[in-house]
């Protein structure tokens, strides 16, 4: 897992194939530790981490071969390990910044403003003097008012689309 984070960061260049492999072994092994033991959070998140992993290789590769496609199923695959992890422990502000950042790339504002809410009640406002949690903190600012801003843009958009249909008496 170690080197699949190191690649999805840009620090370690390991040709695709290979890439691929660790990834479905790192599910190999976090489904072995699932089945002795349900609820295992780090075998969750590893799959998370995967899932979401395998996501942007097979983007990539069907981006390059001009293949529009949207690949929902390691996007659904990621999000309910990240949601499963979560459940077990509801307090780790990794895991939901990992989500966070899962949500993120597939525009889904609701569920990154309902995670954001959720965030804020785990760690009220603070005069924090730790320099990570203040970069998060301004991190998470940022993204609740790109959020907010792009759903009033659409709310705007639908309004306008609908102004001018009059529904008839049916």
């Amino acid at each position: 897992l170690m080197h699949l984070r190191a690649i999805m960061q840009g620090h370690l260049t390991i040709d695709q194939p290979t890439a691929v492999g660790m990834a479905h072994l790192a599910i190999r092994k976090a489904n072995a530790g699932l089945a002795e033991s349900a609820d295992n959070s780090t075998a969750y998140q590893v799959l998370g981490e995967v899932y979401s992993f395998l996501l942007n290789v097979e983007s990539a590769i069907e981006q390059s071969n001009g293949v529009p496609f949207e690949n929902r199923l390691r996007f659904n695959q990621a999000l309910g390990a990240y949601h499963q992890a979560i459940l077990l422990r509801p307090k780790s502000l990794t895991l939901r910044d990992r989500m966070l950042e899962l949500l993120q790339r597939h525009n889904r504002f609701d569920l990154i403003l309902r995670e954001l809410d959720v965030i804020e009640k785990l760690t009220p406002a603070t005069d924090s003097e730790d320099l990570d949690e203040s970069e998060a903190l301004q991190r998470r600012l940022a993204l609740r008012e790109q959020c907010e801003s792009r759903l009033t843009a659409l709310r705007e958009q639908v309004q306008f689309l609908f102004s001018d249909v009059h529904w008839g008496d049916a």
